[in-house]
């Protein structure tokens, strides 16, 4: 997590996963 320079092609499913996590979390805490 900090060289995403070489991977610019899997940066938006990282993201998308990210995002995912984040609100499956904030649903959780829900």
């Amino acid at each position: 997590m900090g060289k995403t320079e070489n991977i610019p092609f899997p940066l938006r499913y990282n993201s998308a996963l990210m995002e995912a996590f984040g609100a499956f979390v904030l649903y959780s805490v829900l």
